[in-house]
């Protein structure tokens, strides 16, 4: 049986979204602790308005993810809603960086972000999709591997 790392490389279908998946790791591990000093320190939001900011940026994380993850459900394919979340992502944190005003600040760790985080439940979830179809068809396949590998007992029948 090949190792998880081995079908990671293998499969272009796995490979994509396990490398988005990490890179979407690194950038909220990244960004996430500086986010506070951003919003107080240097834009000068009070401790009560970052709470709130925060607190409601979780409510539209929640929401987001609930909503596009049963939608996605009925979609055929998710990766166009996967790239349009990943956008969002790269806007909300672009503007933040780029755009040194409470607004855009405002505006992005409320909406942006959030429904960017979307993106992790939404790559969970074509993973494993895929690996479902990985193991259907092994398990279509294994009564023949195991009659090979036992030869002494015959052939599988149908009975």
């Amino acid at each position: 049986m090949p190792s998880t790392f081995s079908l990671i490389l293998r499969d272009n279908r796995i490979r994509i979204p396990t490398v988005t998946l990490v890179a979407l790791a690194f950038t909220y591990a990244s960004t996430a602790p500086y986010q506070s000093i951003i919003g107080i320190n240097e834009l000068g939001l009070s401790n009560g308005a970052y709470s709130a900011l925060v607190f409601f940026s979780a409510v539209v994380n929640v929401t987001t993810s609930l909503t596009l993850g049963i939608w996605s459900d009925r979609l055929k394919e998710r990766r166009p809603l996967v790239l349009g979340l990943s956008v969002a992502g790269m806007l909300g944190f672009g503007s933040i960086a780029m755009i040194h005003s409470p607004l855009v600040f405002i505006f992005s760790t409320l909406l942006l972000v959030p429904m960017s985080n979307s993106t992790y439940s939404l790559l969970f979830a074509s993973l494993r999709a895929r690996t479902n179809q990985m193991d259907r068809a092994r398990g279509r396949r294994s009564p023949q591997r195991c009659g090979r590998s036992f030869p002494a007992h015959g052939r599988w029948r149908r009975g």
